[in-house]
């Protein structure tokens, strides 16, 4: 013989077959268990994502729009689109010391500012501190968004920090037209070839590195 236990497993949470049952001494207990695992008979609304498909530009779903784009509806976010603008600095040389920098989000939300290359180049607020290092700076731009921006397109931007290049040339003293062809040299502090060019042609002219 089945046991109360062994009974209630056998048979289908379906309310029609209650009904049918003649062990009544099992419904209550049957019903109690039903009501249980039955299901909430509240609907609940499907998952979804950005970029999922949708059924009717226009819906709304929590922070998301359905919206036809290219022929198809699929859900977007129903936040406000933001971008950041940023205008990169020029002529920066060893010499500077601190930059401002000039850049803004269209959410006027604050923009977090990070550099990739900290032996070159660092943040103080809203100015570039130069280490005093020849080469290219590289930052990132962004902006994380909040409950009704979304966050915007990091930006990355990179200029250059110029070294300094200086000519090295030792005067020659007195020369004396007999004397000839005389030779000069310089050398650059980058390294660079020198080039000697006469401003003086019917005096003097320069051929290679001789005079």
């Amino acid at each position: 013989m089945l046991t109360n236990s062994e009974v209630v497993a056998h048979l289908p949470c379906n309310l029609d077959v209650i009904g049918s049952i003649m062990l009544k001494k099992y419904i209550a207990i049957f019903a109690l268990i039903c009501a249980i695992s039955l299901p909430a008979a509240t609907a609940t609304a499907a998952v979804v994502g950005i970029g999922a498909p949708c059924s009717k530009a226009g819906l709304k779903s929590a922070q998301l729009i359905c919206v036809l784009s290219g022929g198809k509806l699929t859900w977007q976010s129903a936040k406000k689109v933001q971008r950041i603008s940023f205008t990169k600095p020029t002529g920066l040389t060893v010499l500077d010391k601190t930059v401002p920098l000039v850049y803004s989000a269209s959410s006027k939300l604050k923009i977090s500012v990070v550099s990739s290359t900290p032996g070159i180049c660092t943040l103080a607020k809203s100015a570039l501190l130069l280490t005093g290092t020849a080469g290219n700076c590289k930052l990132t731009l962004s902006q994380s968004g909040n409950s009704q921006y979304q966050a915007a397109p990091p930006v990355k931007v990179e200029f250059v920090i110029s070294g300094l290049n200086i000519i090295n040339f030792e005067l020659p003293g007195a020369w004396q037209l007999k004397q000839g062809v005389l030779q000069i040299s310089g050398t650059s502090t980058a390294n660079l070839t020198v080039v000697f060019t006469s401003l003086t042609p019917t005096v003097c002219s320069v051929e290679l590195a001789t005079l």
